[in-house]
């Protein structure tokens, strides 16, 4: 996630407008599945905010993601998820989870602390 919150997401090929938004979408997020229907799932997971200057992990949020019974049969309610661009990517297990976590809340110290925040945000 630290290309994504310090070069930005689209930046380097300028294919995608580096928005706040855009940075939560790419940035590879946890969240707990709350709810699973057809090809879709409801996703309890934290979202990538500015104030004042500064990133930060709004607690608590609601995505919905699109979710392939095809490539992840096996994901169930409740369990623990990788989300990237609206898609459920991936089943996590609590230590991969606790990892994301971790690093995604040091880069974001990092960049806060240093101020390396993109300028036009």
């Amino acid at each position: 996630n630290f290309h994504v919150m310090y070069v930005g997401s689209g930046r380097t090929a300028g294919t995608v407008k580096t928005t706040i938004q855009n940075m939560d979408n790419c940035r590879v997020s946890e969240g707990r599945i709350a709810q699973i229907s057809n090809e879709s799932a409801v996703v309890k997971t934290d979202i990538l905010k500015i104030k004042d200057g500064n990133l930060f992990l709004e607690k608590d949020a609601v995505k919905t993601a699109v979710l392939s019974r095809d490539l992840m049969p096996q994901v169930k309610e409740n369990d623990r998820v990788a989300l990237h661009w609206g898609f459920v990517c991936m089943k996590l297990s609590d230590e991969q989870s606790h990892n994301l976590n971790s690093f995604t809340e040091k880069t974001i110290r990092i960049i806060n602390d240093n101020h390396a925040l993109i300028e036009d945000l």
